[in-house]
């Protein structure tokens, strides 16, 4: 049994609607219940949804205290079904379709006298209606994964060229650096020659005095 699909929840406190899809016509789909009190009512309502009409076996069975059929129909689309429950036990309702081909059975299995009440259920129309928007919105995460993946990527690109830029700059920081340290060291290298041959002019200048005062002594 693979039920794919809940389409409804909480009608009233035990009505429980389902869909499942029908992948192989020659096992049965059967859906348990179990019942605590005497006379308790018990109802069911289905219908197949597919392209084409489709047709299924219908059985409701009581399982325990004794195995029992409770309810049966052959070869049906649709149908609705209400039975007093005389003792307390498991119940099964199944369905055995008739063919392999694709289509989904709707249907409601209730208890209790409270909470007997028929599932409308949902007719071809309004289940195209249902996959066409389960197909948009499958569109929309689609594109949202897309946008999500492009952003990413635009993220990852600017990150890139961000890391690159920054380290052109300290590359450009360190030559410049390094340039600037250069001319530093050639401004003080060409201060010290400047005072140096201040220096040595002033030397000449004074020996020569000197040796102008010694010629005229």
């Amino acid at each position: 049994m693979k039920i794919l699909s809940i389409i409804c929840l909480c009608l009233l406190s035990n009505i429980i609607a389902f869909m499942f899809e029908v992948d192989k016509y020659d096992k049965e789909y059967c859906f348990m219940k179990n019942v605590f009190f005497d006379n308790e009512t018990m109802a069911f309502s289905f219908i197949t949804v597919g392209e084409e009409k489709e047709y299924v076996d219908v059985v409701l069975q009581q399982i325990t205290p004794e195995k029992k059929d409770i309810f049966s129909k052959t070869k049906v689309e649709k149908g609705r079904h209400v039975t007093k429950v005389l003792e307390p036990g498991k119940y099964k309702l199944c369905f055995y379709p008739y063919t392999s081909n694709s289509y989904s059975i709707s249907f409601s299995f209730l208890r209790s006298e409270e909470d007997v009440a028929y599932l409308n259920v949902a007719t071809d129309k309004q289940m195209k209606e249902v996959h066409s928007k389960i197909g948009l919105i499958k569109e929309s995460i689609s594109n949202y994964e897309i946008e999500s993946r492009n952003l990413m990527n635009k993220k990852f690109t600017h990150f890139t060229y961000l890391n690159n830029y920054l380290k052109q700059i300290k590359i450009l920081t360190f030559v410049k650096i390094l340039i600037v340290g250069m001319l530093s060291m050639f401004q003080i290298y060409v201060i010290q020659k400047m005072f140096g041959e201040d220096k040595r002019m002033t030397k000449i200048k004074t020996s020569a005095k000197n040796t102008k005062q010694t010629d005229f002594l």
